[in-house]
């Protein structure tokens, strides 16, 4: 399923940019967001007190983080990054 040209081309060094690496890139930027929407959501989030408010707060932050990555890998394929 990868028919994306995100990372194909010239860098700006003029060195070539394998489609491998860019996804690494793009998947390691990916998990950074998941894990600052996590701590945000642990400090300043509500404070649940029974296990089905705990799993209502999982389930917003697992829906969160699908929507932050179809927009984030949007927006990659959009504008690919040459390093």
């Amino acid at each position: 399923m990868s028919h994306s040209s995100a990372g194909r081309g010239l860098s700006s060094n003029g060195s070539t940019v394998t489609p491998h690496r860019e996804g690494r890139r793009v998947s390691g930027v990916l998990l950074l967001q998941q894990v600052v929407l996590g701590a945000l959501l642990v400090v300043a989030g509500p404070r649940p007190s029974t296990a089905r408010e705990v799993a209502f707060w999982l389930t917003v932050y697992a829906a969160i983080c699908v929507f932050v990555q179809i927009v984030s890998v949007r927006y990659w394929n959009r504008h690919p990054r040459h390093s």
